[in-house]
């Protein structure tokens, strides 16, 4: 049995045998009909072995794909084997803007859709994997504040701060704001200088809570 049929409308088929292709490259066995439905066969039969006889079709996804009446039969199949997509039977891949409806609608699909060719690929491949876990550990997403200064667990140049002008203090309600606010300008100067989306999100609640603190102790 082998891996993947390739389902398909005429309009993508650059898009079949692009992922046909790729996916052998890997050695992953595919049924499509561009290569393997060959003249003499039984069109008819060709399909019906290809729909049954290998272990999961993907399906080229677009608004043709959808529209076209004889592209339904080829994923009802597998659909039929797998209705609640426990064996992944059915592996959509969107190739071109489109809204899957109906029975499809809650399938999940990689979606191809704008992407470099070899970001494409990647994300194909991924996909086919049993498990999205990275091969390298995530980085911590927060941060802590040290005595120090700012830790946060990255590769990101961090900037000492000086020890603060003694006259801070009685700048807009006493010792706790003083504390406060030089917490707040240090938090927003690694901010500037973070480039992680992550740790900044993280740094953006701090900065938060920092203004917040200082709002309620009146300053």
């Amino acid at each position: 049995m082998k891996n993947f049929f390739v389902s398909y409308n005429k309009a993508d088929k650059a898009w079949a045998e692009w992922i046909a292709w790729t996916l052998e490259e890997k050695q992953l066995s595919v049924v499509i009909q561009a290569w393997d439905f060959r003249p003499g066969g039984n069109f008819v039969w060709e399909m019906q072995k290809a729909a049954t006889g290998t272990e999961r079709t993907l399906l080229v996804l677009s608004e043709d794909y959808l529209n076209a009446e004889f592209t339904q039969p080829e994923w009802m199949s597998a659909f039929v084997q797998d209705p609640k997509g426990e064996k992944r039977k059915l592996f959509p891949v969107r190739v071109r803007p489109c809204n899957p409806a109906g029975l499809l609608e809650p399938v999940i699909y990689v979606d191809l859709v704008g992407l470099p060719a070899e970001e494409a690929e990647k994300v194909l491949l991924q996909g086919i994997a049993e498990r999205a876990k990275p091969t390298e550990r995530p980085r911590f997403p927060g941060g802590e504040i040290t005595r120090g200064g700012f830790s946060l667990g990255g590769s990101e140049r961090v900037v000492t701060r000086p020890a603060p002008f003694p006259g801070e203090a009685a700048r807009g309600g006493g010792k706790a704001v003083a504390i406060w606010r030089e917490k707040l300008d240090f938090l927003e100067e690694q901010e500037a200088i973070l480039a992680d989306p992550a740790q900044r999100f993280a740094l953006r609640h701090q900065i938060e809570e920092a203004r917040a603190k200082i709002a309620e102790l009146g300053g």
